[in-house]
This record gives C-alpha cells, structure tokens and sequence, in this order.
C-alpha cells in the first residue's frame, strides 16, 4: 500500500511537496537495505538455534508500527506540514521500507527451509505469486481507493482519507505477529538442527566433509548410548536428514 499510495497520503495529510521526493528516497532506501542486510541477524538467530520466524515477526511490528505512525501523522493533531509531521513521516516511510524489503528475502529462505528445496519453484511461486498477487490488487490499490474515494471524492484531505485502510492493514500485521509467533513454537526442533549444522561447517580447520557434517548432525540428537543401541534408528535419521545438511553444504 505504501509503494503506490505514498503521495496520495503525503497530500491527504496536508504535508509539504518538498518531502515527498524525499520520502521516495527513503522508502526505496529502506527497500534496498532490507533486501541486503535482513538475513545477516536473521541468519544469526538460526546459528544460535533460534527459529527465522523470530525475524518475521520483527518485520510484522515494523511494519505496524508504520502504518500506525503514518496514522499519526495524517491525524488532526499533527497534520499541516509541520516539522514533528515531517519526522513522524520519514520514520513511517523509514520502517515502511525497511520492512518491505526484508520480508522478501526471508519468503524464499524460509519456504527452503520448511518445505525442502525439491519444490522450491511451485511453492514459493505460490508465495510470492499468488499471495503477491492478492496482496497487491486488494491491499496495494482496491483497498485504499475504495476508503479514499468514499471519504471525500477524488481530491480527499485529512485523517479520513486512509485511516480504515491504516487500521485494517496494522490488523493484519498484527495477525502477521501471531502466525509468527505459531510458527516459533512449530519450526523450533527444525531450526535448532538447522543451527547445529550450520555451527559443526564453521568448526576450525575448514568445511567439514559431507560426511562429518552428517555425523556431526545425527550426533547432537542423540547420546553416544543411545546412538549404539538404536543403529538402526540413527541410520534412518542420517538419511531422513541428509538432504538438509546437502543443502547446507552446497
């Protein structure tokens, strides 16, 4: 919604034009960085053995917490081109991109992850296309065009213009946050090995062989006597595991 309706609610909320080539700038800034930067501290929290779904949902606050100050700002008490208005907008546009950005990236990793890479193409196409899609054509222009136009016609000013459509995209943020906070609790076995894995390859001395790094895996899940009295058990889960740590290795 912010990428396609940035100057329609620079102009509802009466800001001045010259902040919005600037907050363009930032928001396409903020856009670049997310995409860039996002997966050095997501990647962090997966060699601590904390799930990526920690990271989404940072990403979900950030992006509440921006359309809630982009509500702010377009309210009645700071709206009018003043200077606290200018700074609540640019920390918005700020947060608006920097989320924005950094979802992206942790879609296609995190559909690697969970599902497995055989099927990468469909299922992240279903993703990025299909929900893309979606979220576009309902969020991006039907959604806040349906408010706006109803608000005041075509040339709308004021509050009114987006607040129903703020609010209704920080309610999804905030559903974001939860179904995070579900896949915390679901994924968190999955990425404590993954964070094993990824660990035993940093050892000293190199990347360890395809084989160790499998031996070094299958190990952590289970004891020395455990692994000999259930052989059996351990190769089934040398295997069942094994196409991860290939992954991981390549």
């Amino acid at each position: 919604m912010i990428s396609t309706n940035l100057a329609q609610i620079l102009e509802a909320g009466e800001a001045p034009n010259s902040l919005l080539s600037a907050t363009v700038t930032i928001f396409a800034t903020g856009n670049m960085l997310g995409r860039l930067c996002c997966m050095i501290p997501s990647d962090g929290l997966v060699l601590r053995q904390y799930s990526r779904a920690y990271f989404v949902g940072l990403i979900a606050s950030m992006m509440l917490l921006a359309h809630l100050l982009f509500l702010l700002a377009s309210s009645s008490v700071l709206s009018g081109g003043s200077a606290v208005q200018s700074v609540v907008l640019v920390l918005a546009t700020a947060f608006a991109g920097l989320s924005f950005g950094a979802i992206w990236p942790h879609m296609v990793v995190m559909t690697s992850e969970m599902f497995g890479s055989k099927h990468l193409p469909a299922n992240y196409l279903f993703f990025d296309g299909g929900c893309g899609a979606v979220g576009t054509i309902l969020l991006a222009n039907i959604l806040p065009s349906a408010f706006y136009h109803a608000t005041n016609g075509n040339d709308c000013v004021g509050s009114g213009c987006y607040a129903v459509s703020h609010l209704i995209i920080a309610a999804l943020c905030v559903s974001g946050m939860v179904a995070a906070a579900f896949l915390v609790k679901s994924s968190g076995e999955l990425y404590g090995m993954i964070g094993i894995a990824v660990a035993a390859s940093y050892q000293p001395g190199g990347p360890l062989s395809r084989s160790d790094l499998i031996e070094s895996f299958t190990s952590s899940l289970y004891d020395e006597e455990e692994e000999e009295s259930e052989d059996t058990k351990g190769e089934a889960d040398t295997t069942k595991y094994e196409s991860l740590i290939s992954g991981l290795n390549h």
